[in-house]
């Protein structure tokens, strides 16, 4: 007897912005593994339903984001929504917050 074995499909999160923006995680969207090198691709789409894939490159410099591209409004939109997800999960006293 064989049995196969499944994992249960990844849940997509979509992030709406305050300006109307919709921001999914490229990795979720595929169905693959969280990037493990710092580089972040999600699916922007704006309020006219045109959509772009945006790269973001995160490091850490205190704790900062410091390079995105491409200097977009949706890669501003994109690194807000990274900005606010790191501060949602500080702990105040823990390297950081």
């Amino acid at each position: 007897m064989e049995v196969e074995v499944r994992k249960p499909p990844l849940e997509i999160i979509e992030f709406l912005t305050e300006n109307g923006f919709s921001i999914v995680r490229r990795w979720e969207a595929d169905g693959g593994p969280a990037p493990v090198d710092g580089q972040f691709s999600f699916l922007v789409r704006n309020p006219q339903d045109l959509e772009s894939e945006v790269t973001v490159k995160v490091g850490r410099l205190n704790g900062q984001v410091i390079q995105i591209a491409p200097d977009s409004p949706e890669g501003q939109s994109a690194k807000r929504a990274l900005e606010s997800l790191r501060a949602a999960h500080n702990t105040p006293g823990k390297p950081g917050a």
